[in-house]
């Protein structure tokens, strides 16, 4: 165990190696305090985090551990269920984070009854989400909440299945509405991070996301959240986030239609973004030129990784962006040859430091493009992505002389 943190699941092994395990199940706190420094440093006020895991969830004794540590700041549940009503029933004025990650939440309607004033993460990862849960965490005054993560990214293959309690594994998704999605404005009106990953969006609950005023919100993650066209359009109407910084819309079926709505309204509504997540969506290079066309002032670090309708159009359309604060391109796996590489080696993007186009279909013909070019308009230029190229040896060592650092792998 690292100092600060106490995790049941280590102290209870703990415990059992010493032989004192029918102590524990049948006594009280004091006993379990005997049994491990650990706690009893927990006791003295210097445990920063506890985690909770499901296989304790019927020991008497462990149940009652979180509410006898009540100045923990950091408090996660994982594998479990949580009885809420246990949970408020102490004050927190001290909890920083709090962590619930594929767990159930029952009797949710006593959270009503929470004093957090101090809470500034709340994680509700595959936690069973509704609209009856967000309605309770709704009546809880967050004044300080800065990120709230709702995602839904379960994975079933690296999941320990013997760690979750029966019933549980089939529920632990979040399922709002879009009645529900609307309630995140109460949730946590000065957010700063929203995490949203995996969860179903469909035009509906896209549009009353849309239009929640986060006027403090600078990241945005909606990763897989199935939006298509219809999402994205729905989402370029999002005017109330000026200081929105970072969006993901990673693999979320976006084509044409739905780049152009993003590209026409965004550099409006957000005019400080500076990370724009688009890989692995489906539009092409009429897509590409819309965004090309729009002025992104803010724009650092552009993401079109395994966008394979791009291609060389793509490519050339990108090439007549003016971008003046871009310091990422990406570009793997979007099919481009060396003619795409020779547009984009004639391209002015006077900050950029990074560019990735590995995986492409490019040549000695596009490499000595790239070669010829690249100190002229690219002179921030660090790192340079050709792993899985069709470069030649040759063409690849003159292009790593300099102070470019070459990707190869």
């Amino acid at each position: 165990m690292n100092a600060g943190n106490l995790d049941l699941g280590d102290l209870l092994c703990m415990v059992a190696k010493e032989a004192l395990w029918p102590r524990i199940g049948a006594s009280s706190l004091s006993a379990l305090r005997c049994c491990s420094r650990k706690l009893k440093a927990a006791v003295d006020g210097q445990i920063t985090k506890l985690v909770y895991s499901g296989v304790f969830e019927h020991d008497p004794v462990v149940l009652n551990l979180p509410n006898a540590l009540p100045h923990v700041p950091y408090l996660r549940f994982h594998c479990c269920t949580v009885d809420c009503s246990t949970l408020v029933q102490v004050n927190r004025p001290q909890l920083r984070e709090l962590s619930f990650s594929q767990v159930m939440l029952i009797n949710v309607n006593s959270l009503q009854a929470a004093l957090w004033p101090a809470l500034r993460k709340l994680h509700l990862t595959n936690a069973s989400v509704d609209d009856e849960c967000l309605s309770a965490f709704t009546q809880i005054s967050f004044p300080a909440l800065e990120e709230l993560h709702l995602d839904h990214s379960f994975d079933l293959d690296a999941f320990d299945v013997d760690m979750v309690p029966q019933g549980i594994a089939n529920t632990i998704t979040n399922t709002l509405s879009a009645h529900g999605v609307a309630r995140l404005a109460a949730l946590c009106p000065v957010v700063r991070l929203v995490d949203l990953r995996f969860m179903p969006l469909d035009t509906t609950r896209t549009s009353a996301l849309s239009v929640i005023p986060w006027y403090f919100l600078e990241t945005l993650d909606l990763t897989k959240t199935q939006l298509g066209n219809r999402g994205a359009v729905q989402l370029s109407h999002a005017e109330d986030w000026p200081w929105l910084r970072e969006l993901r819309l990673y693999d979320n079926k976006i084509g044409n239609r739905g780049l152009r709505a993003l590209a026409r309204r965004g550099p409006f509504y957000w005019p400080n973004l500076q990370v724009l997540d688009l890989a692995c969506n489906v539009f092409d290079h009429i897509g590409v030129a819309a965004m090309a066309g729009a002025a992104w002032p803010s724009l650092r670090d552009l993401d079109f990784e395994g966008c394979w309708r791009l291609e060389d159009a793509g490519a050339e359309a990108l090439a007549q962006a003016n971008w003046p604060s871009l310091k990422k391109l990406d570009l793997q796996s979007c099919r481009i040859s060396s003619t795409g590489a020779a547009a984009l080696a004639h391209a002015w993007f006077p900050a950029l430091q990074e560019l990735y186009l590995g995986d492409n279909e490019i040549d000695d013909l596009g490499g000595a493009a790239l070669l010829a070019h690249r100190n002229r308009n690219w002179p921030c230029l660090e790192v340079l992505d050709l792993g899985g190229t069709n470069i030649g040896d040759s063409t690849l060592e003159m292009l790593s002389r300099g102070s470019v650092r070459m990707l190869l792998a």
